[in-house]
């Protein structure tokens, strides 16, 4: 029960953010802004099928592991290529990854880590 609603929060969290992307599409040419002009769009256009379609099997519970590595693989290559960009600058900010700020993506986003928490803790019990 709780492994499926986890995959249903990081399926809105995906989606949310690919939606967001459409939305506001000059903030995400702008968290894309290190790479260059030419690669920008269709790499853009890509995470948001990505997201949108991963959040989507992942809500209906199919691909998992497909999906799940796609999304692995996407969050890897966002983090190096930020660590490249801002290096310490996001070490100095990283009290904001607890900070609840009354939006959607930080809902769902603490949401998914409760859900994850609760997962952990009923994995346990059933391993003793």
């Amino acid at each position: 029960m709780e492994n499926r609603l986890l995959k249903i929060f990081l399926g809105i969290v995906f989606l949310s953010a690919g939606f967001f992307r459409i939305f506001n599409w000059p903030a995400a040419i702008s968290e894309f802004g290190g790479i260059t002009k030419k690669f920008i769009y269709p790499l853009l256009i890509l995470t948001i099928i990505i997201e949108i379609a991963g959040g989507l099997l992942l809500i209906l519970n199919k691909k998992i592991k497909l999906v799940s590595t796609v999304f692995i693989f996407l969050i890897l290559s966002g983090i190096i290529i930020n660590l490249f960009k801002h290096g310490s600058a996001i070490f100095s900010q990283i009290n904001e990854l607890f900070l609840l700020n009354p939006n959607p993506t930080d809902l769902f986003l603490h949401a998914t880590y409760l859900i994850i928490l609760i997962s952990f803790i009923l994995a346990i019990k059933r391993v003793k």
